[in-house]
């Protein structure tokens, strides 16, 4: 293409823009609005992953979680009677694991108790109340297990009798 046929061309573009002007600003704003929400998506997804990835590596990759039942479960009443029906774990089920696999560095029970679970929770503390918390109970060795739970402020309160709960979940 010759020089003057890019001054023609740029020149008819330039005319066609002029005459157009609502057009040309649709377009752009078009084009503009779909790069920015191309660029926020992969933002976000790649924000997500790295979410994920600090997650597993703050857990432990080699970290498993043994529950009662199938996880992500949220309708126990449509649960075969044999899953329904499986007993809970105890204390003493972590100290066989323990006992029983040498593989195993570390193991502790952990429950468990969620509105979002099937149970219905309510904390009270003088005129104060949380509705619905999540709760979990463990011994003060689950700090070692699962660095995550880590305490703020205060201190566990002892070894946590697992019997005496009416959880619908241990986790």
């Amino acid at each position: 293409m010759t020089r003057a046929e890019w001054k023609e061309s740029l020149g008819v573009a330039l005319a066609t823009l002029a005459s157009q002007k609502t057009r040309a600003f649709l377009t752009m704003l078009g084009v503009v609005i779909g790069v920015a929400s191309v660029i926020s998506v992969a933002a976000i997804i790649q924000g997500l992953n790295q979410h994920i990835t600090d997650k597993v590596r703050s857990i432990g990759s080699q970290t498993f979680f043994f529950t009662r039942f199938p996880a992500f479960t949220f309708d126990f009443d449509h649960l075969p009677q044999e899953i329904r029906m499986r007993k809970h774990f105890v204390p003493e089920d972590a100290e066989a694991i323990r006992e029983n696999c040498p593989a195993v560095q570390k193991a502790m029970p952990i429950l468990t108790r969620a509105a979002f679970l099937g149970g219905s929770n309510e904390v009270r503390y003088q005129d104060n109340h949380v509705q619905e918390p999540i709760l979990r109970g463990a011994g003060p060795e689950l700090v070692n297990v699962l660095p995550i739970y880590a305490i703020a402020r205060g201190r566990f309160c002892g070894r946590v009798n697992f019997r005496c709960v009416t959880a619908t979940h241990l986790t």
